[in-house]
Parts: structure tokens; sequence; C-alpha cells
């Protein structure tokens, strides 16, 4: 802790320094879209992270909700597809009691990774800030990643008319859409939907939060968003790496 840095109690917890007409949720979360350095310097003097996780939780279910019928098609699908190649013949009623547990786990894993993700992100970008021995706290850490990540909410939000108008559960904005017919554990697939426009515009602005909030260099703040992101593409090559794809 500094303990000329006005921004900080003594313990480093909170900042110090109020703002006369501290932004709302809402205020916060449009500037994130239309004037990021705004929104952060609010954020810098403020943070939250209740409303933005709140958002985060709710745009995944509703996604989940609304596409549960191409989410059960595809399963049902996949599955079908998959003993065939195996040559193992499944009755209907169990291949459909095992679609049913299927798509319960699969929306549970969404919400959950919906609260996890910019959590961890959040931890990660943290630690590696503090190796530039940048003067913040955890939540700002925390309010920064869940702000920036309310760029990829929209993009989910964008997602659901488009994937129930064309039936493709697997729409994306990223290079992965050329793959058709590829399944979501394909190692190549995972890797280019990694690149979707909303993937990319959400690193452009954690950049702008954790230059702005933590006061750090264009390059150190780069590295804190980036580190974590080239750690997730790598995990994704892993098994093309291992020959386990």
């Amino acid at each position: 802790m500094d303990p000329h840095d006005k921004d900080q109690t003594p313990y480093g917890l909170e900042p110090v320094e109020q703002p006369e007409n501290p932004m709302s949720f809402f205020q916060k979360a449009i500037y994130v879209f239309i004037h990021p350095v705004k929104a952060f310097e609010a954020i810098r003097l403020k943070p939250d992270v209740f409303f933005p996780y709140s958002v985060n939780v709710l745009v995944s279910a509703l996604f989940a909700l609304l596409t549960m019928n191409l989410m059960r098609d595809y399963t049902l699908d996949t599955l079908a597809a998959t003993y065939q190649q195996m040559g193992v013949d499944i009755p209907a009623n169990e291949l459909q009691s095992f679609v049913k547990m299927t798509m319960i786990s699969s929306v549970v894993a969404m919400i959950v990774f919906s609260v996890l993700a910019p959590f961890i992100k959040g931890a990660f970008a943290h630690l590696i800030s503090m190796a530039f021995d940048a003067k913040t706290t955890f939540k700002r850490s925390l309010s920064v990643v869940a702000y920036a990540y309310l760029i990829m909410m929209l993009g989910t939000l964008i997602r659901i008319p488009i994937a129930l108008l064309t039936e493709n559960y697997l729409f994306t904005f990223s290079p992965a859409l050329l793959l058709a017919g590829a399944a979501p554990t394909d190692p190549l697939y995972a890797f280019l939907s990694a690149f979707d426009l909303f993937t990319i515009w959400y690193l452009a602005v954690s950049v702008i939060g954790f230059k702005t909030v933590h006061r750090l260099k264009t390059w150190q703040a780069a590295l804190v968003v980036l580190i974590p992101f080239v750690m997730s593409l790598f995990s994704s090559l892993i098994p093309a790496l291992t020959g386990t794809a």
C-alpha cells in the first residue's frame, strides 16, 4: 500500500475519495459501451460487483431458457451420432433420459460458469496487476472485469434471436462459424470461437479498464488482460497437442 495514495484507506481496502455525484450502475453500464474511460474513472472511485454480476447471471439464464429446445435437439442429434459411430444401440427412452440429464447439467454449468468466469479472470488479472505494483484492491479488479463482461452479455443477447431464427444453437460471431458441422469440443472450433467479435471488444475495454482503474501503463494493462486470455487459448489446444482431441 502507498501511504501517499489518497484513493486508499490506511488498509488499502476502499477508496477514501468519493465523487460528489457517483454514477449509478445503469450509468456506468451505458458508459462502458460508449465512453469506457469515464465509466472506469467512476468505478475506480466507487467499485461495485453485485449488479454487473447479476446481469451476467440473468443473461446466461435467459439464453439457456430461450434456446433450450435448440439445445435439446442438438444434444439428441450429437448423442445419437456418437452412439452410432461407436456401434452401440441404445433404447430411445434411455437416450431421451440421458439427453434430459445432459441438458440439466449443461444449463447449470452455463449459469455457474457465468458467475465463476468473471471472478476467476478478475482474480488472475488482479494477481498480475500486483506484479506491476498496482495500487488497487481486489474489489476494483473484479469490478473492472464484471463491467467489461457486460459487452460479452450483449453479444449473448444478440445471439438469442439469431440462433432461434437460424435454428443454429452454435451460432457465433467468430471464425468458428465457418466450420460447418464442427462440435464445440473440437480443438479448432474452441480456438476460433475465442476470437468472437464481442470477446475482442471485451478485451479492448478491459485493457482500458485496468489502465484507468489500476493506473497502469498501456502495455502493462494489456498483459494483465491478455495473459489469462492466452492461457485459455492454450487450454483449448491441449487436446490437439496431446493427441486426445
